[in-house]
């Protein structure tokens, strides 16, 4: 019977170090993520601050994982389908919510009006009403556009930010729905020379709100990897590491290659 039992111990030990080696020898876990300077992108420094936080936390989950680059749209279905396990960064929604899920908060973000001074300055937006008229620049795949389009207004959209602020150069559009920080950031680094006529309006596009990993409930294992990312977020986020990676280097370093 000793005999046995020291077999069997011998047994579990051996599949356990099969099963560890395993582990640590499997492929990288493939996120997806699209173009979002300064936050992701794929010439960025670093691929952007945002997509070093997400390698930072499954680095504490002692996971590999590589970041596939894709139009947002694409991204989302290929997700929805569980073709792959997440996506960032990305926004939850009425009519994402029950689709997908998502982990907790990465960080916080708020979309606003951007307008050109030289062709518009009395824009009024107390109320969506006051914009029919206006022609209203956005990007296809983004979080608003739904409740832009819903209220009936003249909505052009375009793939990439960069798209939008151009257009709003060339008074192609009266206003453009972008991300506050993302679109000073583009501002000043593509069109310093026309900085002075870029302006934003009181009221916001949205309130302010979070941004997470969204990821595919057909993914197999996702509800246990999402626990597990989520501990892991707390945990860089109680070492410091968070706040490293979110306040030095939101404005500063992070620019296209």
């Amino acid at each position: 019977m000793l005999k046995l039992t020291s077999l069997l111990l011998l047994l579990n030990f051996l599949f356990s170090a099969v099963l560890y080696a395993t582990e640590k020898n499997e492929p990288p876990l493939v996120l997806l993520s699209g173009e979002w300077q300064p936050y992701v992108g794929e010439r960025l420094v670093d691929q952007g601050f945002i997509t070093e936080l997400v390698k930072a936390v499954f680095e504490k989950m002692e996971r590999k994982v590589s970041v596939k680059w894709l139009p947002w749209v694409r991204g989302e279905q290929a997700v929805l389908k569980g073709e792959y396990f997440a996506t960032f960064p990305y926004a939850n929604s009425a009519e994402r919510d029950p689709l997908f899920l998502f982990s907790d908060p990465l960080f916080y973000t708020q979309t606003v009006f951007f307008y050109n001074t030289k062709f518009n300055r009395n824009i009024k937006f107390e109320q969506w009403s006051d914009l029919k008229g206006y022609r209203i620049g956005g990007v296809r795949g983004y979080g608003y556009v739904p409740s832009i389009q819903k209220r009936g207004l003249n909505l052009h959209l375009v793939n990439t930010p960069k798209q939008l602020v151009k257009m709003l150069l060339r008074n192609r559009v009266d206003l453009i729905a972008i991300n506050l920080t993302a679109g000073w950031e583009m501002i000043d680094r593509h069109y310093q020379a026309n900085y002075n006529e870029f302006a934003t309006l009181e009221k916001k596009v949205n309130s302010k709100h979070s941004i997470h990993l969204m990821i595919s409930k057909k993914y197999p294992g996702a509800l246990a990897l999402k626990a597990e990312f989520n501990q892991a977020l707390s945990e860089i986020k109680s070492q410091g590491i968070y706040d490293i990676i979110m306040q030095q280097k939101l404005l500063s370093r992070y620019r296209a290659k």
